[in-house]
Protein backbone atom coordinates (compact mmCIF):
# COMPACT_ATOMS: atom_id res chain seq x y z
CA UNK A 1 0.00 0.00 0.00
CA UNK A 2 2.83 2.37 0.88
CA UNK A 3 4.41 1.90 -2.60
CA UNK A 4 1.11 2.65 -4.36
CA UNK A 5 0.66 5.76 -2.20
CA UNK A 6 4.14 7.03 -3.06
CA UNK A 7 3.59 6.38 -6.80
CA UNK A 8 0.37 8.36 -6.75
CA UNK A 9 2.08 11.31 -5.05
CA UNK A 10 4.88 11.27 -7.63
CA UNK A 11 2.39 11.27 -10.54
CA UNK A 12 0.55 14.24 -9.03
CA UNK A 13 3.81 16.13 -8.57
CA UNK A 14 4.84 15.50 -12.19
CA UNK A 15 1.46 16.73 -13.44
CA UNK A 16 1.77 19.95 -11.43
CA UNK A 17 5.31 20.57 -12.67
CA UNK A 18 4.24 19.99 -16.28
CA UNK A 19 1.39 22.50 -15.89
CA UNK A 20 3.65 25.25 -14.54
CA UNK A 21 6.34 24.59 -17.14
CA UNK A 22 3.79 25.31 -19.93
CA UNK A 23 2.30 28.39 -18.25
CA UNK A 24 2.99 31.82 -19.70
CA UNK A 25 5.62 33.98 -17.86
CA UNK A 26 4.16 36.85 -15.86
CA UNK A 27 3.34 39.93 -17.91
CA UNK A 28 3.37 38.09 -21.26
CA UNK A 29 0.25 38.43 -23.46
CA UNK A 30 -1.71 35.27 -24.22
CA UNK A 31 -0.89 33.51 -27.50
CA UNK A 32 -2.97 34.61 -30.51
CA UNK A 33 -5.84 32.34 -31.55
CA UNK A 34 -5.18 29.98 -34.46
CA UNK A 35 -5.78 31.45 -37.92
CA UNK A 36 -8.79 29.91 -39.63
CA UNK A 37 -8.81 30.37 -43.39
CA UNK A 38 -12.10 31.66 -44.64
CA UNK A 39 -13.51 29.50 -47.40
CA UNK A 40 -14.04 31.40 -50.63
CA UNK A 41 -17.59 31.21 -51.88
CA UNK A 42 -17.08 31.03 -55.61
CA UNK A 43 -20.79 31.06 -56.29
CA UNK A 44 -21.33 34.56 -54.90
CA UNK A 45 -19.66 36.31 -57.84
CA UNK A 46 -21.43 34.11 -60.40
CA UNK A 47 -24.76 34.95 -58.78
CA UNK A 48 -23.94 38.66 -59.10
CA UNK A 49 -23.13 38.24 -62.79
CA UNK A 50 -26.37 36.43 -63.53
CA UNK A 51 -28.28 39.39 -62.11
CA UNK A 52 -27.01 41.47 -65.05
CA UNK A 53 -29.30 39.52 -67.36
CA UNK A 54 -28.65 37.78 -70.65
CA UNK A 55 -28.59 40.86 -72.93
CA UNK A 56 -26.11 42.74 -70.76
CA UNK A 57 -23.85 39.68 -70.49
CA UNK A 58 -23.87 39.18 -74.27
CA UNK A 59 -22.96 42.85 -74.78
CA UNK A 60 -20.12 42.46 -72.28
CA UNK A 61 -18.93 39.34 -74.13
CA UNK A 62 -18.84 41.14 -77.48
CA UNK A 63 -16.81 43.96 -75.93
CA UNK A 64 -14.30 41.42 -74.56
CA UNK A 65 -13.93 39.83 -78.01
CA UNK A 66 -13.42 43.22 -79.66
CA UNK A 67 -10.67 44.09 -77.17
CA UNK A 68 -8.91 40.88 -78.27
CA UNK A 69 -9.25 41.84 -81.94
CA UNK A 70 -12.07 39.42 -82.72
CA UNK A 71 -15.41 39.98 -84.42
CA UNK A 72 -18.50 37.78 -84.50
CA UNK A 73 -21.23 37.74 -87.16
CA UNK A 74 -24.38 35.68 -87.77
CA UNK A 75 -23.91 33.99 -84.43
CA UNK A 76 -26.12 32.28 -81.90
CA UNK A 77 -25.28 32.66 -78.21
CA UNK A 78 -25.92 30.75 -75.02
CA UNK A 79 -25.29 32.14 -71.56
CA UNK A 80 -25.00 29.38 -68.97
CA UNK A 81 -23.83 29.09 -65.37
CA UNK A 82 -23.39 26.65 -62.54
CA UNK A 83 -22.32 27.20 -58.94
CA UNK A 84 -18.73 28.06 -59.85
CA UNK A 85 -18.55 29.32 -63.44
CA UNK A 86 -20.44 31.39 -65.98
CA UNK A 87 -19.89 30.99 -69.71
CA UNK A 88 -20.94 33.13 -72.68
CA UNK A 89 -20.87 30.89 -75.75
CA UNK A 90 -20.86 32.35 -79.28
CA UNK A 91 -21.31 29.76 -82.02
CA UNK A 92 -22.75 29.15 -85.50
CA UNK A 93 -25.27 26.30 -85.62
CA UNK A 94 -24.97 25.85 -89.40
CA UNK A 95 -21.72 26.35 -91.32
CA UNK A 96 -20.58 26.04 -94.92
CA UNK A 97 -16.81 25.86 -95.44
CA UNK A 98 -15.26 26.26 -98.92
CA UNK A 99 -12.08 24.40 -99.74
CA UNK A 100 -8.93 25.48 -97.87
CA UNK A 101 -10.87 27.84 -95.60
CA UNK A 102 -9.93 28.98 -92.11
CA UNK A 103 -12.24 31.19 -90.06
CA UNK A 104 -12.37 32.43 -86.52
CA UNK A 105 -15.37 30.48 -85.31
CA UNK A 106 -16.89 29.77 -81.94
CA UNK A 107 -15.84 31.41 -78.67
CA UNK A 108 -16.47 30.49 -75.05
CA UNK A 109 -15.83 33.23 -72.49
CA UNK A 110 -15.35 31.75 -69.04
CA UNK A 111 -15.95 33.71 -65.83
CA UNK A 112 -14.96 32.41 -62.39
CA UNK A 113 -16.43 34.31 -59.46
CA UNK A 114 -17.21 37.70 -61.02
CA UNK A 115 -14.11 38.06 -63.20
CA UNK A 116 -13.34 37.11 -66.80
CA UNK A 117 -10.82 34.26 -66.69
CA UNK A 118 -10.15 32.94 -70.19
CA UNK A 119 -11.37 32.53 -73.75
CA UNK A 120 -11.69 29.15 -75.41
CA UNK A 121 -12.04 29.41 -79.17
CA UNK A 122 -12.39 26.92 -82.01
CA UNK A 123 -11.55 27.77 -85.59
CA UNK A 124 -13.62 26.48 -88.49
CA UNK A 125 -11.25 24.75 -90.92
CA UNK A 126 -11.57 22.80 -94.15
CA UNK A 127 -10.06 20.28 -93.95
CA UNK A 128 -10.25 20.00 -90.17
CA UNK A 129 -6.52 19.20 -89.87
CA UNK A 130 -5.42 22.33 -91.76
CA UNK A 131 -2.47 24.00 -90.05
CA UNK A 132 -3.32 27.43 -88.63
CA UNK A 133 -0.68 30.01 -87.78
CA UNK A 134 -0.39 30.54 -84.04
CA UNK A 135 -1.33 34.02 -82.91
CA UNK A 136 -2.80 35.02 -86.27
CA UNK A 137 -6.35 36.38 -86.34
CA UNK A 138 -8.25 34.91 -89.29
CA UNK A 139 -11.43 36.37 -90.81
CA UNK A 140 -14.55 35.90 -88.74
CA UNK A 141 -17.02 33.36 -90.08
CA UNK A 142 -19.99 34.82 -91.93
CA UNK A 143 -22.93 33.20 -93.68
CA UNK A 144 -23.02 33.79 -97.44
CA UNK A 145 -25.88 33.47 -99.90
CA UNK A 146 -23.91 30.81 -101.78
CA UNK A 147 -23.43 28.78 -98.62
CA UNK A 148 -27.09 29.05 -97.63
CA UNK A 149 -28.17 27.87 -101.10
CA UNK A 150 -25.82 24.86 -101.02
CA UNK A 151 -27.01 23.87 -97.55
CA UNK A 152 -30.67 23.99 -98.62
CA UNK A 153 -29.92 21.75 -101.61
CA UNK A 154 -27.96 19.30 -99.45
CA UNK A 155 -30.85 18.97 -96.98
CA UNK A 156 -33.28 18.41 -99.86
CA UNK A 157 -30.94 15.77 -101.33
CA UNK A 158 -30.66 13.86 -98.04
CA UNK A 159 -34.44 13.94 -97.56
CA UNK A 160 -34.97 12.69 -101.11
CA UNK A 161 -32.32 9.99 -101.51
CA UNK A 162 -31.77 8.58 -98.01
CA UNK A 163 -34.53 5.97 -97.96
CA UNK A 164 -33.47 4.73 -94.53
CA UNK A 165 -34.44 7.96 -92.79
CA UNK A 166 -37.76 7.76 -91.01
CA UNK A 167 -37.93 11.50 -90.35
CA UNK A 168 -37.00 14.32 -92.70
CA UNK A 169 -34.21 16.69 -91.81
CA UNK A 170 -35.23 20.11 -90.58
CA UNK A 171 -32.49 22.68 -90.07
CA UNK A 172 -34.55 24.42 -87.42
CA UNK A 173 -34.42 21.38 -85.14
CA UNK A 174 -30.83 20.26 -85.71
CA UNK A 175 -29.31 22.35 -82.94
CA UNK A 176 -25.79 23.68 -83.35
CA UNK A 177 -23.83 21.21 -85.40
CA UNK A 178 -24.63 21.10 -89.12
CA UNK A 179 -21.36 21.49 -91.05
CA UNK A 180 -20.78 21.27 -94.81
CA UNK A 181 -17.25 20.99 -96.22
CA UNK A 182 -16.61 21.50 -99.92
CA UNK A 183 -14.32 18.86 -101.50
CA UNK A 184 -13.08 18.42 -105.08
CA UNK A 185 -15.94 16.21 -106.27
CA UNK A 186 -18.43 16.11 -103.38
CA UNK A 187 -19.70 17.79 -100.23
CA UNK A 188 -18.99 16.27 -96.84
CA UNK A 189 -21.80 16.80 -94.35
CA UNK A 190 -21.63 16.28 -90.58
CA UNK A 191 -24.46 16.73 -88.11
CA UNK A 192 -26.06 15.13 -85.07
CA UNK A 193 -29.65 14.30 -84.18
CA UNK A 194 -30.50 13.28 -80.61
CA UNK A 195 -26.82 12.66 -79.80
CA UNK A 196 -26.35 10.40 -82.86
CA UNK A 197 -23.75 11.60 -85.35
CA UNK A 198 -24.17 11.33 -89.12
CA UNK A 199 -21.69 11.83 -91.96
CA UNK A 200 -22.70 12.05 -95.62
CA UNK A 201 -20.85 12.48 -98.89
CA UNK A 202 -23.04 14.02 -101.59
CA UNK A 203 -22.18 14.74 -105.22
CA UNK A 204 -21.79 18.36 -106.20
CA UNK A 205 -24.86 18.20 -108.42
CA UNK A 206 -26.84 16.96 -105.39
CA UNK A 207 -28.09 13.93 -107.35
CA UNK A 208 -26.56 11.12 -105.30
CA UNK A 209 -25.43 10.11 -101.81
CA UNK A 210 -21.97 8.60 -102.21
CA UNK A 211 -21.54 7.45 -98.61
CA UNK A 212 -23.25 7.57 -95.24
CA UNK A 213 -22.01 6.79 -91.74
CA UNK A 214 -24.05 6.70 -88.56
CA UNK A 215 -21.96 5.16 -85.75
CA UNK A 216 -23.56 4.58 -82.35
CA UNK A 217 -23.42 7.60 -80.05
CA UNK A 218 -20.77 7.69 -77.31
CA UNK A 219 -21.92 7.31 -73.70
CA UNK A 220 -23.11 10.54 -72.13
CA UNK A 221 -21.14 11.90 -69.19
CA UNK A 222 -23.29 13.41 -66.46
CA UNK A 223 -21.94 16.35 -64.46
CA UNK A 224 -22.35 16.83 -60.71
CA UNK A 225 -22.63 20.58 -61.29
CA UNK A 226 -24.51 21.02 -64.58
CA UNK A 227 -24.81 24.34 -66.39
CA UNK A 228 -28.16 26.09 -66.57
CA UNK A 229 -29.11 28.57 -69.27
CA UNK A 230 -29.61 32.19 -68.27
CA UNK A 231 -32.54 33.94 -69.89
CA UNK A 232 -33.90 37.46 -69.61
Amino acid sequence: MMKKHIAAILMLALTVLSFYSQAQPPGMPPPPPPVVKKKRNLGTGVAELTKMGRKALIKMGIEILKKEGLEVYDYEVNVVANQHFLEIRFYHPITYLPQNAIYEGSHRLVFASNKFQKRRSRRYKNPFNTWAEKGKVYPAYRQTNKGKKIIRKIVASINRYDKERTQKLNLKTLGNNFTVQEKDTFYKVDFAVKFKHYTYKITKDFSKILAKKAPPPPPRMLSNDPYKEIKD
